[in-house]
């Protein structure tokens, strides 16, 4: 074979796969963007009896007023204070974050609320597990120690528990919060904003519609605590080649409650905003810290959960049914597979199987296609002007989505359904009596966990009516 030879056929390589690939990558974003134009959020329930109650988890570090932030929202929330018991982890910090916690909760609080606090850094995943093992009620709230929270976020958060008993956890909304920074600095987050759109919230919508949701953010995120409760301790035990895993504990926790077969949904409507990096050098430095727990879905077999899916929704649409096929467990038949679920009893999809199909050759397409430009802009310019015109079209309509989503986000996440409005006069009954000194404080270390016990302190705050 001549070298002219050699150098068509490989030119004809790469044009073939840029545009298998191209296809692929076309396919699934009409598939995201067609679910993701169906999608709606579950309302909040207005009823107050029927929400359950909750552990707000905040860890912290050197993460100084903006965890105060935090914990304010949380107080300013619409959820029943008599139902939100709020867990603080300092894990260590070395500048003024625990005097920002203890001001945020203040000894007359009317909500209940436990500060804890390490004595040395002792990681994002054992600061959640020391949290984890203090709480104690139905539903788990994590959030960022920078994440502040709308007024009905946690209602929402918290509603599709109450409605599908199969929903192991629940994905926020997360926006960007200094997007209003003055010139240059407001630059690198808005786009980051329309990154969490395009690469986050678009696609969890897309994929709650079959539960499964394939990250839950530490950002904001809820979990059913009998759901989570068996993978708390694989947090600090879990290694890679021998060296304990330091990030991707949120995708950890979500390949848990997926293999365990429960519903993972997103809610549009529990928006949080989250402080973006105002740097080029410090958003690249995210990523990169984002990019270093993408190997916990191989590990964890997110390929087989989705070949399995993949699986089952044709196996179920053109071959006949099978007598003998196994039961489908729900989320409390525990006990007829020794304790854990084993069973998917998830609706079958084949959308997770795309995503890993276009993850796996998204890297090549884009070198391909930049080398294909390339060539392509050596021997014929025109058609490197044609592929930009098409970039302007495919930027232009992407950008009608992120207009979209952002008009339902400002419609949506400060409603509620059958939300009623308070009167004068209840609204003054409430605040006097919130004035009122009728409530106990009582101050004491832990005995669960004693302060001289693996470096924790331990400080709690009980209200009692």
């Amino acid at each position: 074979m001549t070298a002219s030879c050699f150098r068509a056929t490989i030119g004809r390589l790469v044009a073939l796969g840029t545009i298998l690939t191209s296809c692929i990558l076309l396919c699934n974003f009409l598939v995201v963007v067609a679910r993701w134009a169906e999608y709606e959020p579950i309302q909040g329930l207005k009823d107050n009896g029927r929400l359950p109650s909750i552990n707000v988890i905040v860890p912290a570090y050197n993460e100084s007023e903006f965890v105060r932030n935090s914990i304010s929202s949380v107080l300013s929330s619409d959820y029943p204070r008599d139902k939100v018991h709020i867990i603080v982890v300092d894990d260590g910090s070395t500048d003024d974050t625990w005097s920002h916690i203890q001001h945020a909760l203040p000894p007359k609080s009317s909500t209940l609320y436990t500060t804890i606090r390490h004595e040395i850094n002792r990681g994002k995943r054992q600061a959640m597990v020391t949290a984890f093992e203090v709480a104690n009620n139905e539903i788990l709230v994590t959030l960022d120690s920078d994440t502040t929270l709308d007024k009905h976020t946690l209602r929402n958060l918290a509603s599709p528990f109450v409605l599908d008993s199969d929903v192991g956890g629940v994905a926020g909304h997360l926006s960007v919060f200094n997007i209003q920074s003055q010139g240059w600095d407001s630059f690198i987050p808005r786009i980051l904003d329309c990154l969490f759109e395009q690469n986050g919230n678009i696609p969890r919508a897309a994929q709650s519609k079959h539960g499964f949701v394939t990250i839950l953010p530490g950002a904001i995120s809820a979990f059913r605590r009998d759901a989570i409760l068996p993978h708390t301790k694989a947090l600090v035990d879990t290694r890679f080649l021998g060296r304990p895993m330091r990030h991707g504990e949120d995708v950890q926790l979500t390949m848990g409650l997926l293999r365990d077969g429960w519903r993972l949904k997103y809610q549009s409507n529990a928006v949080g905003y989250t402080v973006a990096p105002e740097t080029f050098l410090k958003a690249f430095l995210m990523y990169v810290r984002w990019e270093r727990s993408n190997h916990t879905y191989w590990m964890l077999g997110l390929v087989r959960l989705a070949f399995r899916d993949a699986a089952r929704f044709f196996t179920q649409r053109f071959a006949r049914p099978c007598s003998s096929e196994p039961e489908l467990l729900l989320p409390g038949d525990l006990e007829k597979q020794g304790g854990r679920r084993e069973v998917n009893a998830r609706t079958p999809d084949y959308h997770p199987m795309l995503m890993i199909f276009c993850a796996g050759f998204a890297n090549f397409s884009y070198l391909s296609i930049v080398i294909s430009w390339l060539r392509g802009f050596y021997f014929s310019p025109w058609v490197t002007f044609m592929n930009l015109g098409c970039l302007v079209v495919f930027a232009t309509w992407f950008s009608t989505l992120l207009l979209a989503d952002a008009l339902h986000e400002s419609e949506s996440n400060m409603a509620v359904e059958g939300d009623v409005k308070e009167s004068d006069e209840t609204r003054l009954l409430r605040t006097e009596a919130e004035s009122e000194d009728r409530t106990r404080k009582i101050w004491r270390p832990s005995p669960a966990i004693s302060p001289s016990t693996n470096g924790i302190a331990v400080y709690e705050n009980i209200a009692v009516f």
